[in-house]
């Protein structure tokens, strides 16, 4: 209910095709190390917004209690919330205000990842690495810089937990979100194309090669269909 209050019935149509019929989408996929933790000043991230305060949730008895703290549960505004939380994602919750503004998602296993990009990408969890993804501001709050300061504070649990390396995709069309996450340098490692109709889905993974390199042209594309 609260989120066909804040986003509207297209809004919510749009998604559940998406989710359960239809859907095409061609992505960036991003690789992000640690080599900017030395440099970095929190107060060169922080957000253009009065009021601001900030959570990392770990489970749902963690959102619980901050839902009781603040007045408000970020659960029934963003898509999905409740089940990532019980499968192992970690939430991070920006707040205006005490009202939720964004939130921005890091998996540390297989099964969380599913729960943010249900898709054949593949992460190392073993060796220190986790997925980003499914962050979402608010409409009232977009361009205030949440999202920013949500990678900046993601990047910090990383550099504070021994997560070594992200990896994340981005959709094509999606030049904002690509635009700051280029603030933070990643690099971009290769393209993909999905495709879904009712339960058949195709992912296919092409590698970026720097130009002259000599194995150019020597990559096979990743791809998996169900």
């Amino acid at each position: 209910p609260t989120l066909f209050r804040s986003e509207g019935l297209a809004t919510l149509l749009r998604r559940g095709l998406g989710v359960y019929i239809f859907h095409r989408d061609d992505y960036y996929l991003y690789v992000e190390d640690l080599h900017l933790a030395g440099q970095m000043n929190e107060a060169d991230y922080l957000p253009r917004i009065e009021g601001f305060t900030f959570s990392v949730v770990r489970s749902n008895e963690e959102a619980d209690k901050l839902a009781e703290s603040v007045g408000q549960d970020f659960r029934t505004r963003f898509f999905n919330a409740r089940k990532r939380l019980d499968n192992g994602a970690v939430a991070f919750c920006a707040f205006a205000n005490g009202e939720i503004a964004n939130v921005g998602w890091a998996a540390l296993t297989e099964r969380a990842k599913r729960t943010l990009f249900d898709m054949p990408l593949r992460v190392d969890f073993s060796d220190s690495e986790c997925y980003l993804g499914g962050s979402e501001t608010a409409p009232e709050y977009r361009g205030k810089g949440l999202m920013t300061y949500n990678s900046y504070r993601m990047y910090r649990f990383r550099s504070e937990n021994g997560i070594n390396t992200a990896r994340y995709a981005m959709a094509a069309g999606n030049s904002a979100a690509r635009w700051q996450a280029a603030k933070f340098e990643p690099d971009m490692y290769g393209r993909a194309r999905f495709r879904k109709l009712l339960c058949w889905k195709s992912w296919k993974e092409t590698p970026l090669v720097p130009p002259g390199d000599p194995s150019e042209g020597n990559h096979a594309p990743a791809s998996a269909t169900e």
